[in-house]
Order: C-alpha cells, then sequence, then structure tokens
C-alpha cells in the first residue's frame, strides 16, 4: 500500500488562513464577497516578500510591518 503524500506546508497555512477568513467573514469582520483561498494566497504573497527581506540588514523592517498589516487590511476590507 502506498503511503499518502502530505501537503506541502505552503497549502496547509494557506486552507488555515481561508478557514479563517471564512470564520471572519461568517462573523461579518471581514468583506463577504472576498474569496477565501485566493485572498489567502495573496496575503501569503505579501508576507513571502516580506520575510525574503529579513535577511537584508539594511532593510527597515519596523517600518514595513505597518504597511504589510495595512495591506492585508485592505485586502479584507468591505468594498
Amino acid at each position: 500500500m502506498k503511503k499518502a503524500e502530505k501537503p506541502a506546508p505552503k497549502i496547509i497555512i494557506e486552507t488555515m488562513l481561508a478557514t479563517g477568513m471564512t470564520q471572519a467573514e461568517a462573523a461579518e469582520q471581514i468583506a463577504a464577497q472576498t474569496d477565501p483561498l485566493r485572498t489567502a494566497s495573496w496575503i501569503l504573497v505579501l508576507i513571502d516578500g516580506l520575510y525574503s527581506r529579513l535577511t537584508d540588514l539594511n532593510y527597515p523592517i519596523d517600518n514595513q510591518a505597518a504597511d504589510l498589516k495595512h495591506l492585508i487590511r485592505q485586502l479584507t476590507a468591505a468594498r
């Protein structure tokens, strides 16, 4: 019997984000018209980009963290 393959960590995180977004939509905390899986995917793109910058010692991470929060709020805001 072939052992089932595990999903990639990115898929697990994306699914967890999408589940949380679905719950937030149900609680009317974020826009109901957003696609949870697609928005979760874009949030991960933003986080991946910020994470890759952490190796640059000259990158002002403190300033950028606030911008990341703002972008995520914009992605999930009611339109």
